[in-house]
């Protein structure tokens, strides 16, 4: 079987990440879910200005979104576990995002990363 490069990285990645389900004790993503997380991240993150944001508080900002009625997190196409905020997922999706050069850390805080767009 032949492949290329990225498409064997994307594979190796979605298989680790898949890989590490509940009950394991083990960091969990939820893979369905991180685009709607990538669209969250991507649209608030500007709104804290140049200097960046937190990750602490853009969670927490996510967190409130979710319970609420939002454009990011259709409730039609999530079960009612996927429904509550899902750190894992979250921190799993900035990296994938810093992976991708889509944002970038600016600095370090006492509370953790401040991430800005790049």
């Amino acid at each position: 079987m032949r492949t290329t490069i990225p498409k064997l990285r994307r594979t190796i990645r979605k298989t680790i990440l898949e890989a590490m389900a509940p009950g394991t004790n083990a960091p969990y993503t939820n893979m369905k879910m991180m685009p709607y997380y990538e669209d969250a991240i991507l649209d608030l993150i500007p709104q804290y200005g140049a200097d960046g944001v937190n990750m602490d508080y853009l969670a927490t900002d996510i967190r409130e979104i979710m319970a609420a009625p939002n454009d990011y997190f259709p409730p039609n196409k999530m079960t009612y576990k996927e429904e509550f905020f899902d750190f894992d997922t979250f921190g799993a999706t900035c990296k994938k995002l810093e992976g991708e050069g889509k944002i970038v850390q600016v600095r370090m805080d006492p509370r953790g990363p401040v991430y800005a767009l790049a």
